[in-house]
């Protein structure tokens, strides 16, 4: 690993840690194409308001699409030591509600639910990984969706990104390197499969 790749990652891991050992709620809306198309941003503006009006400590992230397109505006909350909860179809006009019950320590409304991830259930959802469509999926190029910001570059660092990029750069030579990608197997996407070393 370069020097300079260590000290970036280094900075990323910081920051993801603090993230992780926050003591206060999170909030990820998913703002990808789909999102976007069902009304995430409406909802994001509304969601913001609310939080400044009350004055209230909540981080908010938009994140990408999870696969649940039709779940869209898709928002997860999650408080400190507690699963993230996915609240489906979310509205502007539902904003002020879901803020309540975060605030009060209430539950959301069962017919809000989509489902939750963690290793606790949430009271009245689904686990995900109960479900076979969510837990028979093994997501590589995708398994970061929905849980990082994709504008923020140390989230994207501190997952592992760019560590391929950086051992290119400092480890390989040219020639070693086109045959490393050989040896891989990588291929395009296109219907040729054009072999990526070649």
């Amino acid at each position: 690993m370069t020097e300079q790749f260590e000290q970036l990652k280094k900075l990323a891991s910081e920051e993801w840690q603090n993230l992780e050992s926050n003591h206060v709620a999170r909030i990820r809306l998913g703002t990808g194409v789909c999102g976007h198309a069902a009304g995430a941003h409406p909802v994001l503006d509304a969601l913001k308001s609310e939080l400044f009006e009350r004055k209230l400590d909540i981080v908010v992230h938009e994140v990408g699409c999870i696969g649940l397109c039709f779940a869209e505006p898709l928002m997860d909350i999650q408080k400190p030591g507690e699963p993230r909860v996915f609240l489906k179809n979310v509205t502007p006009e539902e904003i002020p509600g879901i803020i309540d019950a975060l605030e009060n320590g209430t539950s959301f409304k069962s017919d809000q639910i989509l489902g939750s991830l963690g290793e606790k259930d949430y009271p009245g959802a689904k686990n995900f990984n109960e479900i076979p469509s969510w837990s028979l999926q093994v997501r590589i190029a995708t398994r970061n969706c929905g849980t990082i910001d994709p504008e923020n570059l140390y989230h994207y660092i501190a997952q592992g990104g760019y560590e391929a990029l950086d051992k290119a750069v400092a480890v390989f030579e040219p020639q070693g390197l086109l045959e490393e990608i050989s040896k891989s197997g990588l291929r395009g996407r296109g219907g040729a499969a054009f072999p990526t070393g070649t």
